[in-house]
């Protein structure tokens, strides 16, 4: 749990995302909101000008003049409940500023963070309300722009490693020295656990400008360390249970990114690595992986044209040919570089196949081994080992993990080409009680033809499709499992739910011609 601090009969969460006051109300803060609370409780009993706050909530989309902050004020006294007339937290100093006057009662609650910024050294013998202090909080606002939203990164700056009240995945140790020519800071990030360094950065600060771009800049850095930290952790070494690398980047992306389409951030940080170790065959294959990904995440884009689609997987099979002499026995490496052979369905099934049996023979990656199998014999026809291989694989997952949940898709598909109806159920049941929005993500896929077959939910959302959203998913589930799967018993049992409801509401144009001619037991009934 994130630790929390209370003002008055406020209490708020170290972050100050929220709080609930005496009633126990919770209050929720926008971004100006919470901005302006971390500058004042930073900076206690000391005044504070409009200039000062207004660069506190800069770049966060509010009118950058006086009067909006004391609009901001004004609604955020509101909301804590504390009139300007009888002030207990915001006084205003009239022709100066505001100034925070309420004296903090800590809990003894825990601090539970992704990232704690300290300790800090080297803060009392400087100014309270100087460059060191704005350079602290602009990289707390740079990371915190550069994470998840439930990623909590806190300032605490005599944190101490191994206390009982804190704990921290990862922590920057920050120490200043005052020199007559600059601010000097250091800067060293963490592994929270056992204290490995990952990083190290060594600043010149010159004052507010220079504190806000180089903390700026110093966040980016930091941010791209955590990305290597997160995807290339071990990645010679791998556990029963490790997932793979795609799996991997995934997960990295989704703690790194405030976007949705945490892909694009992958992007952006590969794009950086790529241009500082343009030999590296680590990065390359994770290069191919990310063109993977946009290609999965576009196939239903009207942009992603066959000619289009062609380029990048001629893109993706060139890289991985041109690092498969490096990948020194790699297992993780080895795998993936299988799965991209196996998904441009050019005919490397044999030897992605190959790869993925070397890795798992040489090697403990046997969970991300099973899945890639599992992929390949499934594409081969032979539906049962596949199912076996997944089941194997999720006997390692991790409860409620992204890598169970691919695995249960990638079963589910298995069992929907294999027509086994009532163990698709089963399967689809335990994807549901997991991720309860992939009902809605795959319930037009594994549904029976009938017209009457589609879930109230399900069928309400197909309702809403107009006809080139319907092409779109009728390419994209043939795109992504069918134009893999040899036997045409799997492509027909595949399609046939989807294609059925789609020409039923849209005819038989709704399926483009490709799919036409790889499924054409279908056309007759359906069309």
């Amino acid at each position: 749990m994130v630790g929390f601090v209370r003002y008055g009969d406020v209490t708020f969460d170290a972050t100050f995302l929220f709080a609930r006051d005496r009633s126990q109300a919770e209050l929720r803060f926008t971004r100006s909101e919470r901005a302006l609370l971390l500058l004042f409780t930073r900076h206690p009993r000391i005044v504070l000008s409009r200039n000062q706050l207004l660069d506190a909530v800069a770049g966060t989309g509010s009118d950058t003049t006086d009067r909006s902050i004391d609009f901001l004020i004004n609604r955020l006294r509101a909301k804590l409940g504390d009139p300007a007339s009888h002030p207990a937290m915001i006084a205003t100093q009239y022709g100066e500023g505001y100034v925070w006057i309420a004296d903090p009662v800590r809990s003894e609650t825990p601090v539970d963070a992704f990232l704690v910024i300290g300790p800090v050294h080297g803060l009392e013998r400087l100014p309270p309300a100087g460059p060191a202090r704005q350079f602290l909080e602009h990289v707390r606002h740079g990371l915190d722009r550069r994470t998840a939203a439930d990623q909590a990164i806190v300032e605490i700056h005599d944190w101490r490693p191994g206390a009982a009240s804190a704990t921290a995945r990862y922590s920057l140790d920050v120490s200043f020295y005052q020199a007559t020519d600059a601010l000097h800071c250091a800067a060293v990030l963490r592994d929270g656990p056992n204290r490995k360094i990952l990083a190290t950065d060594r600043l010149m600060i010159d004052g507010e400008p220079s504190a806000r771009d180089d903390a700026d800049a110093l966040a980016g850095r930091i941010q791209a360390a955590l990305w290597q930290q997160l995807t290339r952790r071990s990645i010679g070494i791998a556990a029963p249970s490790d997932m793979p690398l795609e799996l991997r980047m995934h997960d990295a992306s989704l703690l790194l990114a405030r976007s949705d389409e945490s892909w694009i951030e992958m992007g952006a940080q590969l794009a950086v690595a790529r241009a500082a170790q343009p030999d590296d065959p680590t990065i390359q294959l994770m290069w191919g992986l990310y063109l993977h990904s946009r290609l999965l995440l576009g196939a239903t884009s009207a942009d992603l044209t066959p000619e289009a689609r062609n380029g990048v997987e001629t893109e993706i099979e060139s890289l991985v040919f041109a690092v498969l002499p490096r990948l020194d026995d790699n297992p993780i490496l080895m795998l993936a570089a299988a799965k991209l052979l196996f998904f441009t369905g050019r005919g490397h099934e044999g030897l992605a196949e190959q790869l993925a049996e070397q890795a798992f023979a040489a090697s403990t990656a046997f969970a991300a081994s099973f899945a890639i199998l599992g992929q390949i014999r499934m594409g081969a026809g032979a539906a049962e080992q596949a199912v076996e291989l997944y089941d194997h694989g999720l006997e390692m997952a991790e409860p409620g993990s992204q890598f169970e949940v691919y695995l249960l898709v990638l079963r589910a598909s298995a069992l929907l080409a294999a027509g086994d109806r009532e163990r698709l159920e089963a399967t689809c049941a335990r994807l549901y009680a997991v991720k309860p929005i992939t009902r809605l993500q795959i319930g037009m896929f594994v549904t029976l033809p009938e017209a009457d077959a589609l879930a109230p939910d399900v069928r309400a959302m197909f309702e809403q499709f107009d006809f080139q959203r319907a092409e779109r998913l009728v390419t994209y589930l043939y795109y992504i499992f069918a134009r893999l799967y040899r036997r045409q018993e799997h492509r027909d049992n595949l399609m046939r739910g989807l294609i059925a409801h789609a020409v039923r509401r849209f005819g038989p144009s709704v399926v483009r011609d490709e799919i036409w001619r790889a499924v054409p037991g279908l056309a007759p009934s359906l069309a």
